[in-house]
């Protein structure tokens, strides 16, 4: 753990040093600007950080040190299974969207997208906690309330990922037709489909419980409740769009099921920095990760634009 740490503070060390290297007080164009010296690699720094203390140097820099702890959590906290699960909202956002969207997700959890994308984001969901990192305003939503306390067309960007297969069949339309509304311009969803994605679901479930001894609830709940199937959603969406003729669906590909389960089980383990590790070991992979979406499929992405 010590081991671990310390690299991340290495890293960030070099990180702070050329981004935040001229002194607050000096503009980049000035002559007369000097160089900051930023070594939080020190004993006492360390120890202030362990102990969630604020380092003397960044007293009177607060908004380096928010930086500095969300860029330590992203770190911490990254999973290669995630930033793929969020791979198209996450390219979609950064090539239509810039610092004004107003972005909402539905099931964020307590971070949601600002793991994988550090922008401000509305987090409806029946509970936030857990880690934060201070990018998601929270929404309470009502277990089987199927309204969102929002306006039609409030948001740029409506996303959901891997949601819908967490609540009863029978709420999954009126949720979908919820998302579209409150939607201006991009509804992107993402979820497992299927019955082979139900099988390596059932698969990984039980060598969880038999080889690392855990009854992972997150999959407990793709068997109990079901996963979408692919052609109920497109009927719904097409049902949707035919009526309205506003939107246009693009279906993409997700992570070869295959490839999935292998991930999985390669980075499964009861030590969350033993977990964290062998996560962060698949990093460097996630581009040649992205590319493997040969059929079948875990997952599938359905993107909605709106077109008028």
């Amino acid at each position: 753990s010590a081991l671990i740490f310390s690299a991340i503070l290495e890293i960030f060390n070099i990180f702070l040093r050329l981004k935040f290297s001229l002194s607050p007080a000096q503009s980049p164009g000035s002559s007369t600007c000097t160089r900051t010296k930023l070594n939080i690699f020190q004993s006492s720094h360390i120890v202030d950080i362990i102990m969630g203390q604020r380092p003397k140097i960044y007293r009177h820099k607060p908004e380096i040190w928010v930086l500095l702890v969300r860029a330590i959590k992203r770190f911490c906290l990254w999973h290669v299974d995630g930033a793929v699960r969020y791979n198209p909202a996450v390219q979609i956002i950064r090539k239509y969207g810039n610092s004004n969207s107003k972005i909402l997700e539905v099931g964020s959890g307590s971070m949601g997208l600002s793991l994988y994308l550090p922008r401000p984001l509305v987090g409806l969901d029946v509970s936030h906690e857990g880690f934060s990192l201070g990018l998601l305003s929270p929404v309470k939503a009502v277990a089987g309330d199927l309204s969102f306390p929002f306006e039609n067309r409030q948001f740029d960007f409506v996303i959901s990922m891997d949601m819908l297969e967490h609540i009863p069949a029978d709420e999954r339309p009126g949720i979908l037709l919820e998302m579209i509304r409150v939607s201006k311009k991009w509804v992107v969803i993402t979820v497992p489909c299927g019955s082979i994605a139900k099988e390596y679901d059932a698969e990984l479930y039980s060598w969880c419980k038999r080889r690392i001894g855990v009854d992972y609830r997150w999959l407990r709940e793709h068997l109990e409740l079901g996963l979408p199937q692919e052609n109920e959603l497109v009927s719904l969406i097409n049902n949707y769009i035919n009526k309205n003729r506003e939107w246009e669906l693009t279906i993409i590909n997700g992570i070869n099921v295959s490839a999935w389960l292998k991930i999985w089980k390669f980075t499964m383990s009861k030590s969350r920095v033993w977990k964290s590790l062998k996560n962060k070991l698949l990093w460097p992979f996630l581009p040649f990760i992205l590319r493997q979406n040969k059929l079948p499929v875990y997952r599938k992405a359905f993107i909605l634009k709106r077109v008028k």
